[in-house]
């Protein structure tokens, strides 16, 4: 709480403040679910999790959160449930903690195995390894409700993340109950329990790229719930709805969110960034309240740009 009350000290520097929360306080975070079972951290990253949802909140002036005690992200309102996604899936790349608890526990303990087994040949991972896969296992079979038009984009993401198990597990693995999921892999079949864990030390899956990947089936989960509530077709913004996300999702649209302000050129002006950030996550533009027919026009603009109740631009002035 402390290192985000920070960050108030450039209360009116946005796009600085973003890249501050991505680069250097989120990941200062991380190494604590690398170093401690899901068990005793999932509460403290669902606490951590509302701290960073508040103080967003107050630094890009966005609505505060419906729950105002710490919840689990499936609770969160929709723009924070995007605002916490990767860049390339239309968010701004602030991971939820509680999104790593399981990967990256599960990449740590795997990447130390070999040198703890070296040291104590008896050493066998502990249960909470089990229930990290468990756990993750369980999101890839979920079923998302949707909407066919995005069936296809949907149903890729989903591939992808059961390829990913699939690599990790092995075949004819009981996943009906954490207690048949755990005899599948530990009992009258026991190596299949060492060819997980040898699956899990591969070398396309070690340390940190095997934390990415498991924590991409979290987010790319969320992203696609995402996608279930706005592809309703009754929704009059139904279809300018998903065109905006599939164009974020794809990339383009969150560019400018990763701009970092080497120069005066490639600085956003607070202004445009919170009205860029309001777009972005579907909030009601404040260039309603901002603009309205008293405003007057800029006389030394070329293109007579509309000045706001404070005599201001929205962008810098042409003239």
């Amino acid at each position: 709480a402390e290192t985000l009350d920070k960050l108030d000290l450039l209360k009116d520097a946005p796009q600085e403040n973003m890249l501050l929360l991505r680069h250097w306080i989120l990941p200062k975070i991380f190494h604590i679910p690398r170093s401690h079972s899901p068990e005793y951290t999932s509460q403290w990253a669902i606490r951590i999790d509302h701290l960073v949802n508040k103080k967003c909140s107050s630094l890009f002036r966005l609505p505060e959160n419906s729950t105002q005690e710490p919840s689990p992200i499936q609770q969160w309102d929709v723009i924070y449930q995007k605002l916490r996604l990767p860049l390339s899936y239309g968010g701004f790349g602030l991971p939820a903690i509680q999104n790593i608890t399981s990967s990256g526990y599960i990449a740590a303990l795997t990447s130390a195995y070999k040198i703890l087994k070296a040291s104590y040949p008896s050493f066998r991972p502990p249960e909470d390894l089990l229930k990290a896969v468990w756990e993750i296992r369980n999101l890839i079979i979920q079923d998302i409700q949707i909407n066919d038009s995005l069936a296809d984009h949907i149903q890729n993401h989903k591939v992808r993340r059961t390829q990913v198990m699939e690599e990790i597990l092995p075949q004819n693995v009981n996943t009906q109950s954490f207690p048949d999921f755990r005899a599948s892999l530990m009992g009258q079949n026991a190596g299949a329990y060492d060819l997980m864990l040898q699956n899990l030390q591969g070398q396309k899956a070690a340390g940190h790229t095997l934390q990415n990947c498991l924590t991409k089936i979290y987010e790319s989960y969320h992203g696609d719930v995402i996608i279930g509530k706005i592809s309703n077709p009754t929704n009059p913004r139904y279809k300018q709805d998903c065109a905006n996300y599939l164009s974020q999702a794809n990339g383009f649209a969150n560019s400018w969110s990763s701009i970092i302000p080497w120069t005066q050129e490639l600085r956003i002006q607070a202004k445009v960034y919170y009205e860029l950030m309001a777009q972005t996550l579907g909030i009601k533009s404040g260039l309603g309240t901002m603009f309205n027919r008293q405003n007057i026009s800029c006389m030394q603009c070329r293109s007579r740009q509309r000045l706001d109740k404070y005599n201001e631009h929205l962008f810098h002035c042409s003239g």
